[in-house]
């Protein structure tokens, strides 16, 4: 008697000690469960969407700061068209490609500036790193190897969590048709109005 109560003590603590490594396991793929079934894509048409905006963030693979710094150096040296006007007319830069991610996750991004580092805006590594995107652009039309780079630390660093978003701003991507031509200029589908193009030549 007393061997067949102890193997069952035996198997009441398994059990226990199963449904205890596995609780976290579950509340993780429940919080995977909330996020948007579309998590690629455009920003504003992933911000404008209905999530909780405490758990998750969009996050723009190339920084707003990168962007407008590109806009401001065409509104300053280059004859402004109306197939510029979506970049150069919109701070917020609606059309980037972003993914939509959990806001903890977010914080750990290149681009991300977190004022508890201590470092003014200026000189902080999310700064710096919006400079280099900056001038890859502005002085080599390098605006895909800038989407790759922020994608491939997206995947080093938090694994296949964020594959299917990957995988739907990849297809917003090839919709933007970005095309250089004669190693001097850069073309791409102009996201406000598919019937057009922007170009863009540039520094190099």
């Amino acid at each position: 008697m007393k061997m067949k109560n102890l193997k069952k003590v035996i198997a009441s603590f398994m059990c226990a000690a199963l449904v205890f490594v596995s609780a976290p396991q579950i509340s993780a793929s429940a919080d995977s469960n909330q996020m948007p079934s579309c998590c690629g894509g455009s920003f504003y048409s992933l911000s404008s969407q209905d999530y909780d905006h405490d758990t998750y963030e969009c996050h723009s693979l190339i920084s707003k700061d990168a962007l407008n710094t590109w806009a401001n150096y065409i509104a300053q040296n280059r004859r402004v068209s109306e197939s510029s006007e979506f970049l150069i007319c919109d701070t917020n830069q609606g059309w980037c490609p972003s993914i939509i991610m959990e806001k903890a996750d977010h914080e750990k991004t290149l681009g991300y500036y977190n004022p508890e580092m201590g470092l003014p805006p200026e000189k902080s590594r999310s700064s710096i790193y919006s400079r280099e995107q900056a001038e890859q652009i502005i002085n080599y039309g390098n605006i895909i190897w800038v989407l790759k780079y922020e994608i491939n630390f997206i995947k080093r660093t938090f694994g296949n969590k964020y594959d299917r978003a990957i995988s739907q701003v990849w297809e917003y991507i090839k919709s933007l048709d970005f095309t250089h031509v004669d190693h001097k200029i850069l073309m791409m589908s102009n996201p406000c109005n598919r019937r057009g193009f922007f170009s863009y030549q540039f520094r190099e």
